[in-house]
């Protein structure tokens, strides 16, 4: 597989679910976490995938308490929001990509899901104007 291909293909998890997560209200700081986790948890699959034949128990305890970890740091009533990327993460295991790429999937995978917070959050503008409008237009017709 190419280089862009693998990149975009192990990014789309991030954007497709970042799509759904944008339409949610959320702070731009939370937005950023969000992207910031989806590439560091896409990046950090990718490499304890390389290791998976020679990884120890050490490393999957390791893996589970840097999860723990990080979805613990989100704010309060919204772990399972903060558990998407680490659950994103899991098919990288599988993919056997190289260790030397994990930056460049850290990066595409945060900018994918930074791409589908936008295209979620217009997505819900959008939403929201057509319901107005059909609230607007089934008062003026009522009126008449």
């Amino acid at each position: 597989m190419h280089l862009i291909t693998t990149l975009i293909s192990l990014g789309l998890d991030s954007f497709l679910v970042c799509c759904l997560i944008g339409m949610s209200s959320l702070t731009w700081r939370e937005r950023a976490y969000l992207a910031c986790g989806f590439g560091a948890w896409d990046a950090f699959g990718s490499m304890l995938g390389t290791m998976w034949p020679h990884a120890s128990q050490t490393l999957y305890a390791a893996f589970g308490v840097a999860a723990f970890l990080y979805v613990r740091c989100g704010p309060r009533g919204r772990w399972p929001l903060y558990a998407l990327p680490v659950l994103c993460s899991l098919d990288n295991l599988f993919t056997g990509t190289p260790a030397m790429i994990a930056p460049a999937i850290a990066a595409s995978s945060a900018l994918l899901a930074v791409v589908g917070l936008c295209v979620g959050e217009s997505l819900h503008r959008m939403v929201v104007a057509l319901n107005k409008s059909r609230v607007a237009l089934r008062g003026a017709s009522s009126g008449v």
